[in-house]
Protein backbone atom coordinates (compact mmCIF):
# COMPACT_ATOMS: atom_id res chain seq x y z
CA UNK A 1 0.00 0.00 0.00
CA UNK A 2 1.39 3.40 -0.98
CA UNK A 3 1.73 5.64 2.08
CA UNK A 4 1.82 8.72 -0.18
CA UNK A 5 -1.66 7.93 -1.56
CA UNK A 6 -3.15 7.60 1.90
CA UNK A 7 -1.40 10.71 3.16
CA UNK A 8 -2.59 12.77 0.19
CA UNK A 9 -6.21 11.86 0.81
CA UNK A 10 -5.86 12.50 4.55
CA UNK A 11 -4.65 16.06 3.92
CA UNK A 12 -7.36 16.57 1.34
CA UNK A 13 -10.05 15.17 3.62
CA UNK A 14 -9.13 17.39 6.55
CA UNK A 15 -8.81 20.42 4.29
CA UNK A 16 -12.16 19.76 2.64
CA UNK A 17 -13.94 19.51 5.96
CA UNK A 18 -12.23 22.58 7.45
CA UNK A 19 -12.96 24.76 4.43
CA UNK A 20 -16.68 24.19 5.05
CA UNK A 21 -16.50 25.97 8.39
CA UNK A 22 -17.75 29.52 8.71
CA UNK A 23 -14.87 30.56 10.96
CA UNK A 24 -12.61 32.46 8.56
CA UNK A 25 -9.19 31.55 9.94
CA UNK A 26 -10.06 27.86 10.22
CA UNK A 27 -11.43 28.01 6.69
CA UNK A 28 -8.11 29.42 5.43
CA UNK A 29 -6.24 26.63 7.24
CA UNK A 30 -8.61 24.15 5.59
CA UNK A 31 -7.82 25.57 2.17
CA UNK A 32 -4.07 25.31 2.83
CA UNK A 33 -4.37 21.65 3.86
CA UNK A 34 -6.64 20.99 0.89
CA UNK A 35 -4.12 22.55 -1.51
CA UNK A 36 -1.25 20.49 -0.04
CA UNK A 37 -3.28 17.28 -0.11
CA UNK A 38 -4.48 17.82 -3.67
CA UNK A 39 -0.91 18.50 -4.78
CA UNK A 40 0.16 15.15 -3.37
CA UNK A 41 -2.93 13.38 -4.70
CA UNK A 42 -2.37 14.69 -8.22
CA UNK A 43 0.89 12.73 -8.44
CA UNK A 44 -0.93 9.46 -7.72
CA UNK A 45 -3.62 9.70 -10.39
CA UNK A 46 -3.91 9.03 -14.10
CA UNK A 47 -4.06 11.91 -16.57
CA UNK A 48 -7.83 12.43 -16.22
CA UNK A 49 -7.64 12.40 -12.44
CA UNK A 50 -4.62 14.70 -12.35
CA UNK A 51 -6.37 17.19 -14.62
CA UNK A 52 -9.50 17.11 -12.45
CA UNK A 53 -7.52 17.50 -9.24
CA UNK A 54 -5.66 20.39 -10.89
CA UNK A 55 -9.00 22.19 -11.33
CA UNK A 56 -10.07 21.42 -7.77
CA UNK A 57 -6.69 22.67 -6.54
CA UNK A 58 -6.96 25.89 -8.56
CA UNK A 59 -10.41 26.37 -7.03
CA UNK A 60 -8.96 25.79 -3.57
CA UNK A 61 -6.23 28.36 -4.20
CA UNK A 62 -8.80 30.93 -5.34
CA UNK A 63 -10.97 29.99 -2.36
CA UNK A 64 -8.07 30.59 0.01
CA UNK A 65 -7.35 33.96 -1.58
CA UNK A 66 -11.05 34.82 -1.33
CA UNK A 67 -11.18 33.78 2.32
CA UNK A 68 -8.16 35.95 3.14
CA UNK A 69 -9.59 38.93 1.21
CA UNK A 70 -12.88 38.35 3.02
CA UNK A 71 -11.10 39.06 6.30
CA UNK A 72 -10.35 42.61 5.15
CA UNK A 73 -13.13 45.07 5.99
CA UNK A 74 -14.87 46.85 3.12
CA UNK A 75 -13.58 44.56 0.37
CA UNK A 76 -15.19 41.35 1.54
CA UNK A 77 -17.38 41.33 -1.58
CA UNK A 78 -14.28 40.76 -3.71
CA UNK A 79 -13.49 37.75 -1.52
CA UNK A 80 -17.01 36.48 -2.17
CA UNK A 81 -16.45 36.71 -5.93
CA UNK A 82 -13.22 34.72 -5.57
CA UNK A 83 -15.18 32.20 -3.49
CA UNK A 84 -17.87 31.82 -6.16
CA UNK A 85 -15.32 31.25 -8.94
CA UNK A 86 -13.46 28.81 -6.69
CA UNK A 87 -16.66 26.93 -5.96
CA UNK A 88 -17.49 26.56 -9.67
CA UNK A 89 -13.97 25.31 -10.47
CA UNK A 90 -14.11 22.79 -7.64
CA UNK A 91 -17.50 21.42 -8.70
CA UNK A 92 -16.35 21.06 -12.33
CA UNK A 93 -13.18 19.37 -11.06
CA UNK A 94 -15.16 16.89 -8.98
CA UNK A 95 -17.35 16.00 -11.97
CA UNK A 96 -14.20 15.43 -14.06
CA UNK A 97 -12.64 13.33 -11.29
CA UNK A 98 -15.31 10.72 -11.96
CA UNK A 99 -13.52 10.03 -15.28
CA UNK A 100 -10.36 8.89 -13.48
CA UNK A 101 -9.62 5.19 -13.58
CA UNK A 102 -7.14 5.56 -10.70
CA UNK A 103 -9.87 5.85 -8.09
CA UNK A 104 -11.94 2.89 -9.32
CA UNK A 105 -15.68 2.51 -8.89
CA UNK A 106 -15.47 2.91 -5.12
CA UNK A 107 -13.70 6.24 -5.56
CA UNK A 108 -16.26 7.37 -8.12
CA UNK A 109 -18.97 6.67 -5.55
CA UNK A 110 -16.92 8.81 -3.16
CA UNK A 111 -16.95 11.67 -5.66
CA UNK A 112 -20.74 11.35 -5.81
CA UNK A 113 -20.87 11.68 -2.01
CA UNK A 114 -18.69 14.81 -2.19
CA UNK A 115 -20.99 16.32 -4.82
CA UNK A 116 -23.95 15.45 -2.62
CA UNK A 117 -22.17 17.15 0.31
CA UNK A 118 -21.80 20.29 -1.79
CA UNK A 119 -25.51 20.17 -2.69
CA UNK A 120 -26.50 19.70 0.96
CA UNK A 121 -24.31 22.66 1.94
CA UNK A 122 -25.93 24.84 -0.73
CA UNK A 123 -29.45 23.84 0.30
CA UNK A 124 -28.56 24.40 3.95
CA UNK A 125 -27.19 27.83 3.16
CA UNK A 126 -30.29 28.83 1.22
CA UNK A 127 -32.67 27.54 3.87
CA UNK A 128 -30.52 29.05 6.60
CA UNK A 129 -30.68 32.42 4.86
CA UNK A 130 -34.47 32.37 4.87
CA UNK A 131 -34.94 31.09 8.42
CA UNK A 132 -32.10 33.11 9.96
CA UNK A 133 -34.61 35.70 11.16
CA UNK A 134 -36.16 33.10 13.47
CA UNK A 135 -34.06 32.96 16.65
CA UNK A 136 -32.52 29.56 17.41
CA UNK A 137 -34.37 27.80 14.56
CA UNK A 138 -32.08 29.26 11.88
CA UNK A 139 -28.99 28.16 13.78
CA UNK A 140 -30.33 24.66 14.34
CA UNK A 141 -31.40 24.16 10.72
CA UNK A 142 -28.12 25.51 9.35
CA UNK A 143 -26.13 23.35 11.78
CA UNK A 144 -27.97 20.19 10.74
CA UNK A 145 -27.27 20.79 7.07
CA UNK A 146 -23.64 21.73 7.79
CA UNK A 147 -23.14 18.54 9.83
CA UNK A 148 -24.68 16.49 7.03
CA UNK A 149 -22.38 18.11 4.46
CA UNK A 150 -19.30 17.50 6.61
CA UNK A 151 -20.20 13.84 7.15
CA UNK A 152 -20.84 13.29 3.43
CA UNK A 153 -17.57 15.05 2.52
CA UNK A 154 -15.69 12.89 5.01
CA UNK A 155 -17.25 9.66 3.74
CA UNK A 156 -16.66 10.67 0.13
CA UNK A 157 -12.94 11.20 0.65
CA UNK A 158 -12.67 7.93 2.55
CA UNK A 159 -14.22 6.17 -0.47
CA UNK A 160 -11.74 7.88 -2.79
CA UNK A 161 -8.94 6.71 -0.52
CA UNK A 162 -10.35 3.18 -0.60
CA UNK A 163 -10.54 3.30 -4.39
CA UNK A 164 -6.92 4.46 -4.62
CA UNK A 165 -5.78 1.65 -2.34
CA UNK A 166 -7.65 -0.93 -4.39
CA UNK A 167 -6.18 0.24 -7.69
Amino acid sequence: MNKEKIQSVTFTLVGSVLQLTSVALISVLGFVLLIVGLGKLKDNLDEAGASAVGLIRLGAILGAVGAVIGLIPLIGLVGGIFGLVAFILEVVGYFKLKDSQSIGEVGKNGVNLILLAILVAIIGGIIGFFVSAIPVVGTIVTSIFAAGAIILMFLGWLKIQEGLIES
